[in-house]
């Protein structure tokens, strides 16, 4: 004998109606819980990516800060202002408003040498502006010049016999203070 036994007799009604509202309540609660946990890991992963771009950029800024800092020490080499590593010394006689400009072979031959432990060595020349690179390659250049032009040369300082070469070697040392210090404020306001 087969009983057929009506839905409504086993379960009442109103039992089935709020088994599927918890049932859909509970499906609209894990999915908000799944999308909360899916921003949750996006934030957190863009938060990552924030620090590891902002402590790249600290890292570059640091860098270029050095670089600048090891060629303020080159300047020491392009002032006409006399000092043990001056490459450009004048002299002027007694009685006479006229100044004498010379090269000194071995400071130029130094900065030779420490430009390219600076630029290549260290590989803090990738750091540098074009227009600061331009200059220390330009005053190389009248460097490498005077020193080939001389390599017969005993003299440990060589007369800078024209009178615009003299005066561009110390517009470059000019120029390149400029350049630094446009560097440094640039680094400053990143800051």
């Amino acid at each position: 004998m087969i009983l057929l036994v009506n839905q409504h007799d086993i379960l009442p009604e109103s039992f089935c109606n709020k088994l599927l509202l918890n049932s859909v309540s509970g499906i609209i609660a894990l999915i908000g819980i799944a999308i909360a946990a899916i921003l949750a890991y996006k934030f957190a992963l863009r938060q990552k990516k924030q620090e590891i771009f902002i402590g790249l950029e600290r890292i570059k800024y640091e860098r270029k800060l050095s670089a600048i800092e090891a060629c303020w020490k080159l300047l020491a080499f392009t002032t006409d202002t006399e000092n043990n590593n001056s490459v450009l010394i004048w002299k002027q006689d007694k009685g006479s408003k006229a100044k004498v400009f010379y090269m000194n072979v071995e400071n130029a031959r130094r900065f030779i040498k420490q430009l390219a432990a600076c630029f290549y060595g260290t590989g803090l020349g990738i750091y540098l502006s074009q227009d600061i690179k331009k200059l220390l390659f330009e005053y190389r250049g009248i460097l490498y010049g005077f020193l080939l032009a001389t390599s017969n040369s005993e003299d440990k300082l060589i007369q800078i016999r024209k009178e615009q070469m003299h005066r561009r070697m110390a517009a470059i040392h000019v120029e390149m203070v400029e350049q630094l210090k446009k560097e440094t404020e640039v680094i400053n306001k990143q800051d």
